[in-house]
């Protein structure tokens, strides 16, 4: 009789411990899926956030071109190009970015006259070739 009441405790506790070992296996397969959908968010939220800085940063160099276009436009009958297309390579970005700052050094000459008239020529002399 003993002999029975220890299998059966045997096959009880084993049914239990399948039916725990099958909802761990749920608990972890439904983790993993959670963890699978804030993985995509998140990566989602990175570049929605590159994006944004992207556009940032396009907007930022327009509006340095512009004024970089209006001082040029200010000196030259020619008519300056639209503005750089949205997808501007990173090398065109520092390029893009120097061109403001170097022409807001230039003095603004005070008349057109001015501009119009030659500059003198500077006296070179250059050493006897030996």
């Amino acid at each position: 009789m003993a002999k029975v009441k220890v299998q059966d405790a045997t096959r009880e506790l084993r049914a239990g411990v399948d039916e725990l070992l099958k909802s761990v296996s749920q608990s972890r397969k439904r983790t993993f899926d959670v963890m699978k959908s804030l993985k995509r968010l998140t990566d989602e939220l990175d570049r929605q956030e590159r994006e944004k800085k992207a556009q940032e940063q396009r907007e930022i160099l327009n509006r340095q071109y512009r004024d970089a276009a209006s001082f040029m436009t200010a000196y030259s009958s020619e008519q300056v190009p639209e503005p750089i297309a949205q997808t501007a390579p990173p090398e065109e970005t520092q390029v893009a970015q120097a061109a403001p700052a170097v022409s807001e050094q230039v003095p603004a000459p005070e008349a057109p006259a001015a501009q119009a008239a030659p500059a003198p020529a500077a006296d070179v002399q250059e050493a006897p070739a030996e």
